[in-house]
């Protein structure tokens, strides 16, 4: 994949995933998930991608498609590896190749968890799921590069 936008940055933590163990919480996952907006281009060939995996799917179930849609926009969720074997690499601009959690929250702390960020990213297929009645695809990042942003002047109103 070329370039996406992160519209809503990386879901730390929210109703639906409390905050995980590396970085604070509970939660024993070892990612964190994001929803990149992507071109048309781009969600022609993840549909395609859709139906081939579900073809050959054996489980039963609805099947939750890779992308979708909201005001125009072409979305697809996909999670960024913070522990385990294959974490996903990172880097800020042409910064130096990183991993893990104690490089990552640096950065999600100083660009607002990449929210509104062009990010540059290498996606990957990683396995069907089938959960409560509904299986899809779950798609993962293993190297992302993020284009840093001007900083934003504050204004003092009160000053």
């Amino acid at each position: 994949m070329h370039e996406s936008v992160a519209p809503f940055g990386v879901d730390l933590e929210s109703v639906y995933s409390p905050l995980p163990a590396f970085a604070g919480g509970t939660d024993l996952r070892r990612h964190l998930v994001m929803q990149l907006e992507i071109s048309e281009d781009a969600a022609r060939g993840f549909n395609l991608l859709d139906e081939a995996c579900a073809g050959k799917s054996a489980q039963e179930g609805t099947w939750s498609p890779l992308v979708s849609t909201h005001e125009g926009r072409y979305l697809v969720k996909v999670r960024i590896y913070i522990e385990g074997g294959r974490q996903t690499a990172f880097r800020l601009g042409e910064g130096e190749l990183l991993t893990g959690w104690d490089n990552l929250d640096p950065i999600l702390v100083h660009h607002r968890n990449l929210r509104g960020m062009t990010i540059k990213c290498a996606i990957a297929p990683q396995y069907v799921w089938c959960v409560n009645g509904k299986r899809g695809v779950a798609l993962c990042v293993d190297q992302f590069v993020m284009e840093p942003k001007a900083p934003v002047a504050r204004i003092d109103h009160f000053a």
